[in-house]
């Protein structure tokens, strides 16, 4: 019955942040999700399963290629014979603190944490929202999302691609680490040692413990939500995560940046991630993902209300409180310009 009545918007949201067979099975894996959680879908199933599907979006991305994974599994079995292995080795970059690590990474690190630090805050709070503009490449494909988020995690979007807008209007969700909302990061600790022992503790998904931490302090710095404190924690964090390196560069939009990359040749053979800061303000500025994706972020700041039209047609799209099929847990309408 679930699958039947929201088969369809939960592919149509998969479809637009991906082609049709990855959205095929985006759309099967949050399903059997829901199966699985099934005493945790509340009344109004959708909110909740536009959430999941979010989420499985997000792990697809850094999850090994089948090939790879078949790399790695032979490589653990001993299939692949001592000068092979010894290729996927050299030119590992080893965490910034041990012998032969990447030289300036600590460096970097902590200069971005010290910026962070020192820089004021734009804090979201109650009654305020976190405007950002987020242009996703993916292999050409040009997707821009233009987010309004509320302290306590509701997100209004405006989404344009090829021309074509959709507005969403998202519900908080679960609000971890990789899902945070302004009011979870108030909450966390802001002491590096604490934080990194927190993160460690809780992190899901990718291929190791390293990599998830690497994935969370994106996750968590991505929206600009993160004061001051736990901005500058979280960036010394990336300096205890081992694999990483530094480089000055610029991002898409010639911005110049600081580039954290995470490369794990052994687990992860042929990929890496990296987040680009502002070396003045230690803002997030971008994120890269493998080859083929880049999301390049402006922050417009905290303001007090999201335009009229944009709640108007989100309600539009989800079909309204009360209306047949809706979603009636979808935010209140928010103030209005």
């Amino acid at each position: 019955m679930l699958f039947e009545q929201y088969s369809v918007p939960v592919f149509g949201y998969a479809r637009r942040h991906s082609d049709a067979s990855v959205a095929e099975d985006v759309a099967s894996e949050t399903f059997l999700i829901a199966w699985r959680r099934r005493d945790d879908i509340p009344g109004d199933p959708l909110p909740w399963l536009l959430v999941v599907a979010r989420n499985v979006l997000a792990n697809r991305r850094r999850a090994l290629s089948p090939a790879q994974s078949l790399r790695v599994d032979m490589v653990a079995a001993g299939l692949i014979g001592a000068a092979a292995t010894a290729l996927l080795v050299i030119g590992l970059v080893l965490p910034s603190g041990l012998p032969g690590g990447s030289q300036n990474a600590g460096a970097a690190v902590e200069q971005l944490a010290v910026a962070a630090g020192t820089t004021p805050a734009d804090t979201v709070r109650p009654g305020q929202y976190r405007h950002l503009i987020d242009r996703e490449n993916q292999g050409g494909s040009i997707t821009v999302l233009e987010s309004w988020t509320s302290y306590d995690g509701h997100t209004w979007r405006h989404d344009t691609e090829h021309a074509t807008s959709q507005y969403y209007a998202f519900p908080p969700g679960i609000s971890n680490l990789n899902d945070p909302s302004p009011k979870f990061l108030a909450s966390l600790p802001t002491d590096t040692t604490d934080l990194d022992t927190y993160m460690r503790a809780h992190v899901t998904g990718s291929t190791s413990v390293d990599e998830a931490v690497f994935v969370a302090v994106g996750d968590m710095l991505r929206g600009g939500f993160a004061p001051p404190a736990l901005r500058a924690a979280a960036i010394r964090v990336l300096g205890r995560t081992g694999h990483i390196s530094a480089e000055t560069t610029q991002d898409s939009l010639g911005r110049a940046a600081v580039k954290i990359t995470f490369t794990d040749r052994v687990r992860r053979p042929g990929g890496g991630q990296s987040l680009l800061f502002d070396p003045k303000t230690s803002a997030l500025l971008e994120e890269q993902e493998g080859p083929g994706f880049t999301a390049t972020y402006t922050d417009e700041g905290t303001v007090n209300s999201v335009p009229a039209d944009v709640v108007a047609n989100a309600k539009a799209v989800f079909g309204g409180p009360g209306a047949s099929g809706a979603v009636t847990a979808a935010p209140p309408p928010a103030p209005t310009t």
